[in-house]
């Protein structure tokens, strides 16, 4: 399904996507900084493990509600056995149960097992974003320690299956999938998906889930 998305979205950018991305030249990214204290508890890094294969996965999340509950990709989680979430504190949790999925859209809700100390929900925007809109991506690039990169939404298109979708100009690598997209006011407005690389030069694309889609979930 995710790859029917990015058919849908290669024929839509060759026609859009040129103006949108020039939109999103009006803002500067700041590339990869310390996530700001307010944020940064929030976002959580998941791992997935196929004990068949030996593969590992490892993706972002962030915590939706008291609950502990985490949201994510579809693809991050799909055909692992083994799901655990580590905090930005660095502590690590396993998930007991896929709460909701929704594979069109490419999310998932996972339920953690976790004292509440350690829960840090992110509000949640009910509206979709504009375009032009200021936005920070919050994830675990790689691996390695929780970042921060600063754009603009350059886009919304729509898409069929999926209602709409963000395109955006902040900076995002390998392990970034499900990392929230936050708006000036701290709620999440997004959840980061996948990149694409058009043109000659191939310089990518990032594309996100709104998260209005996710509350469709709860």
């Amino acid at each position: 399904m995710k790859l029917k998305i990015i058919q849908v979205l290669c024929f839509l950018i060759l026609f859009i996507g040129q103006s949108a991305r020039s939109s999103g030249q009006t803002a500067s990214t700041d590339g990869q900084q310390q996530v700001a204290s307010s944020r940064r508890p929030s976002v959580i890094m998941v791992l997935g493990y196929n004990k068949k294969t030996g593969a590992h996965q490892q993706a972002t999340g962030f915590f939706m509600n008291q609950a502990g509950d985490v949201a994510t990709n579809y693809h991050v989680i799909a055909g692992v056995d083994d799901i655990k979430i580590w905090t930005a504190a660095n502590e690590g949790f396993p998930v007991i149960k896929i709460i909701n999925t929704d594979i069109p859209s490419d999310l998932a809700i996972l339920s953690v097992d976790i004292p509440r100390q350690y829960i840090h929900p992110a509000s949640i925007a009910s509206q979709l974003p504009i375009i032009g809109e200021p936005v920070e991506v919050v994830g675990y690039p790689l691996g390695h320690q929780q970042t921060s990169s600063k754009g603009v939404i350059a886009s919304i298109l729509l898409v069929p299956e999926v209602d709409s979708l963000i395109q955006f100009t902040a900076p995002i690598a390998t392990g970034c999938s499900g990392s929230p997209l936050f708006n000036q006011s701290g709620q999440v407005i997004g959840i980061a998906s996948f990149i694409l690389y058009l043109g000659a030069n191939k310089a990518p694309q990032y594309f996100a889930i709104p998260a209005t889609r996710l509350l469709m979930l709860k």
